[in-house]
């Protein structure tokens, strides 16, 4: 069994908490679906970055949180 494609870091900012990830994929292309969402920090004092997952409805959510949306082929 054979697992490819592509997976894209699609940004979501704040200014438009509404949109959801699930949404903000599919304008990437109809063959786009939102798998994962993501909050990143740059931790720049330690020189890594850090994220933290949004596991349970992070696709859907509306709030200001995820800041990057996984969108997955």
């Amino acid at each position: 069994m054979t697992f490819y494609g592509r997976v894209l870091a699609v940004r979501r900012t704040c200014r438009n908490p509404g949109k959801k990830c699930k949404d903000i994929c599919k304008e990437q292309g109809a063959t786009y679906h939102c798998s994962d969402a993501v909050h990143i920090y740059n931790r720049s004092t330690l020189k890594y970055l850090a994220a933290h997952r949004y596991l349970l409805h992070g696709c859907d959510a509306t709030y200001c949180g995820p800041n990057y949306c996984c969108c997955g082929q």
